[in-house]
């Protein structure tokens, strides 16, 4: 049996050469120990988007650096960087063509794409709302806080516990919800930390990096879940 194509967005990286588009190899390792084939994505112009999705068969919207804030009307604050205006419109218009059928992960930026792609906003720097730890960024791989999951969720289902550990490498979060999309995942202060489709739709964005936590089951169940879902 063919396994699963997981299509993985890239951002921008470093070369002497130009431009090139990368993303970290723990994305690609999290498919394969999930029993999938990662393949990496490159920016292109939004035009190619159904043709690069007819190739794949589930979607992962990989982290990075901010969304431009004009994607969804704001201006942005000086705490905004790393924007790349061409890789927002490549994903979302990967997002707004992807099949109904096809499973979507959107990982930390990924999910916050996915939201404004719906039509969402998102907090633009976190520290200006809350106090709370979301930005520990030299602890990768520990579980800082605890998501508490919606009963019924698909989220909740797929990790398999009620509230789930999470590391914490984000300074901006989901904050006007979507079209389509539901809030089903907080930390302790109120910030949103886990998104799906209302309707049933294989779409589920988290906030966290399970990436980086797949030692444990919980997380690795994510991308478990990307491969059996794009594997029909």
């Amino acid at each position: 049996m063919r396994r699963a194509r997981i299509g993985i967005t890239t951002g921008p990286g470093p070369s002497p050469h130009g431009p090139v588009t990368a993303v970290e190899r723990a994305y690609a390792d999290a498919v394969v120990r999930a029993g999938g084939v990662p393949l990496q994505l490159p920016v292109l112009d939004p035009a190619h988007a159904a043709d690069v999705l007819a190739s794949i068969d589930g979607l992962l919207l990989s982290g990075g650096g901010d969304v431009d804030p004009a994607c969804y009307g704001q201006e942005a604050i000086p705490a905004v960087h790393e924007v790349d205006p061409e890789r927002d419109a490549w994903e979302i218009a990967l997002v707004r063509a992807r099949p109904a059928s096809m499973p979507l992960l959107g990982i930390c930026r990924g999910a916050q794409l996915l939201n404004v792609a719906c039509g969402g906003t998102l907090v633009q720097d976190l520290p200006e709302r809350t106090s709370a730890q979301h930005q520990a960024v030299d602890r990768p791989g520990d579980e800082i806080h605890v998501v508490e999951l919606t009963e019924g969720s698909r989220v909740r289902q797929i990790v398999g516990v009620d509230d789930v550990r999470a590391n914490t490498l984000h300074h901006q979060s989901v904050d006007e919800l979507g079209a389509g999309l539901t809030v089903v995942g907080w930390a302790d202060d109120g910030t949103i930390e886990a998104i799906e489709a209302d309707d049933g739709a294989p779409v589920v964005g988290v906030q966290w990096h399970p990436e980086l936590l797949v030692e444990r089951q919980p997380h690795l169940n994510l991308f478990a879940w990307l491969v059996a879902a794009a594997a029909g």
